[in-house]
């Protein structure tokens, strides 16, 4: 098992890890999310924001291997202290997106991959890390709570008329 920073030889291998999280998420909220038809997205347009990670001093993408292949990322950013009167400036780090492959679940990596971006974070002067997810059966919530990740807010939501 490996955590190591993503390279451009691994596009490939991330919009098959990309395509299994957001199938994912669209199993858990198909009501919000949804798969996109054929031609509405550009491979190309993908490639550019990946590899716009590979060039920041502000993000970064993990890929954890196991027997040599990829089965798992975390992509994180770095936000900025937010300097209203009103708020405690905090340095933070905000963890977008972070799988492991179904496969591969249990195996300790989801946790290498939180140690990952954890140090990533605190070698950039991040005080703390927030990572926003969904909420559905079979969230990845009790994973996050046995990492020491608490809610620091809620988004509520109620719908007014029927979705079409």
């Amino acid at each position: 098992m490996t955590i190591r920073e993503a390279t451009k030889d691994d596009l490939e291998p991330l919009r098959e890890l990309y395509a299994e999280f957001h199938s994912f998420h669209v199993q858990g909220v198909p009501e919000y999310l949804r798969l996109p038809l054929p031609g509405e997205t550009d491979p190309e347009e993908f490639d550019r924001a990946i590899e716009r990670l590979f060039d920041s001093d502000e993000a970064t993408l993990l890929i954890a291997e196991a027997d040599g292949r990829p089965v798992g990322f975390a992509e994180v950013y770095l936000d900025p202290a937010n300097e209203s009167p009103f708020v405690v400036p905090r340095r933070s780090a905000k963890l977008q997106s972070l799988l492991v492959t179904k496969a591969s679940r249990g195996t300790g990596l989801g946790g290498a991959l939180i140690d990952g971006v954890e140090r990533w974070a605190i070698a950039r002067g991040a005080e703390e890390i927030r990572a926003r997810t969904w909420e559905f059966p079979g969230d990845p919530l009790a994973f996050y709570a046995s990492r020491g990740y608490t809610t620091l807010s809620r988004e509520l939501v109620r719908p007014l008329l029927p979705h079409k």
